[in-house]
């Protein structure tokens, strides 16, 4: 009976999507021509200055926090996605973290 219950608990998080999925654009000063598109397990970071620049990258959740893992240029980059309400920090490795917000 426990294994129904989580059944039908699974199928309705997925049904439901995630807090995460949907548009996000950043309002600090230095990420002020990003966005992020996210949908599932994909994301899309988008530099509205550089079209082309734009890069397709991967989620995984955990239970506090989700992981932007983005691979070009033979490198890879993790950036952690915290979710407070509308309110998404994004800290990638090496640079300060930027305020990103439900578009």
């Amino acid at each position: 009976m426990n294994k129904l219950y989580a059944f039908f608990a699974l199928v309705l998080l997925t049904a439901c999507g995630s807090p995460y999925d949907g548009s996000w654009k950043g309002v600090d000063e230095f990420v002020q021509d990003y966005r992020i598109e996210i949908s599932g397990d994909e994301a899309k970071v988008i530099d509205l200055n550089e079209p082309l620049a734009n890069m397709t990258c991967t989620i995984t959740r955990g239970d506090d926090i989700a992981k932007l893992i983005c691979e070009g240029d033979d490198r890879t980059t993790i950036t952690d996605l915290i979710l407070n309400g509308e309110i998404m920090i994004v800290k990638p490795e090496g640079i300060r973290e930027s305020t990103f917000v439900k578009d």
